[in-house]
């Protein structure tokens, strides 16, 4: 990587920032640096904001299996890493991006040390009660919630009747669960779940693909679980403006995350259907979600219920929540 850095401008970053320095980072370069693509732009960013590198990866395909994508802008998160839109379907995503071993990390030491737990399933209830709405409209029994966290959805659907049980990949919060709810969570990453297939009605994951390094794998591991005919229920950050924030703020580097961290696809409720489709589910609806508890709760509750109320009459009615739910049937 040395080599691919022009003498001049690692004689400028040297006498400005010190030899110590610049050798620790070309270090760390030559070490983890596979994707590194602009080993110049990448040092001088590196030294400036003073990071220890975290090992970063190149995504080389879009989930819908397209190679063409291009480059929207940078921004950093542990590293400097990418924005990204595939030039087929239109899903923007990151790349560079943090490694698989890098997000584990981040989730068992990181992720839910922020609020108590529950604090952070008090937060939450007005999502649970938005997706236990939908729930009740399909002939639904049995749930599995994927990315549970510390299972307070599992825990309130099971107090309105449901049989439920979730996993997470985060050991902590799961444990939680499992002493002070009284629920059945696995330590697990869903493909690796050692349950029965086709057991449940449906699955439900609230705010987690976007973390998975591979949705479509993800989706199909999910599929395995649901009944034939049975549901899958998504809620997902609504991303449809991201791709022009990308656009304006073009290749210069932004300081601070462009995305929600450490997400690393911007799914709009088009991409996510596509990807769906991809992954043997026909979806069947798509609308407005309901935000967590906060001092904008009023506010936010009235643009819900009227972007819902819209939705409803016109299906096509622009979804202007942050958030949106989707429900998609398994395609035997």
């Amino acid at each position: 990587m040395c080599s691919m850095i022009d003498d001049l401008m690692l004689s400028q970053l040297t006498k400005k920032y010190g030899e110590r320095k610049v050798r620790m980072q070309l270090n760390a370069m030559d070490k983890y640096g596979d994707a590194v693509t602009e080993p110049t732009l990448w040092l001088s960013t590196a030294l400036e904001n003073n990071f220890h590198f975290s090992p970063i990866e190149l995504v080389k395909q879009c989930p819908c299996g397209s190679d063409k994508h291009a480059l929207l802008s940078y921004f950093i998160f542990c590293n400097l890493l990418g924005l990204r839109i595939c030039e087929k379907c239109g899903l923007v995503f990151v790349s560079p991006r943090l490694t698989e071993e890098t997000m584990n990390r981040f989730f068992e030491e990181a992720y839910f040390n922020n609020v108590h737990p529950e604090i952070w399933g008090k937060r939450r209830m007005p999502i649970f009660e938005d997706i236990l709405r939908i729930i009740n409209t399909l002939s639904v029994h049995t749930i599995f919630d994927v990315g549970t966290a510390n299972g307070y959805f599992v825990y309130y659907a099971q107090n309105n009747g449901l049989k439920a049980s979730g996993s997470d990949i985060a050991r902590e919060p799961v444990e939680w669960g499992r002493s002070h709810l009284g629920v059945t969570l696995f330590h697990s990453k869903v493909d690796n779940l050692d349950l029965q297939n086709e057991t449940f009605d449906a699955v439900v994951s609230l705010d987690t693909l976007y973390y998975t390094l591979n949705p479509i794998k993800e989706l199909m591991a999910m599929r395995r679980l649901i009944k034939p005919g049975g549901y899958l229920i998504l809620r997902l950050r609504n991303n449809n403006k991201i791709a022009r924030r990308g656009r304006v703020l073009g290749k210069k580097i932004v300081r601070k995350p462009i995305l929600p961290m450490p997400h690393i696809w911007a799914f709009t409720p088009e991409t996510i259907t596509h990807i769906l489709s991809l992954s043997a589910f026909e979806t069947l609806f798509v609308g407005p979600a309901a935000y967590s508890r906060s001092l904008l709760s009023p506010l936010s509750s009235v643009v819900f219920s009227v972007n819902r109320y819209f939705n409803k009459i016109y299906p096509q009615f622009p979804i202007y929540t942050q958030s949106f739910n989707i429900v998609a049937k398994r395609i035997n």
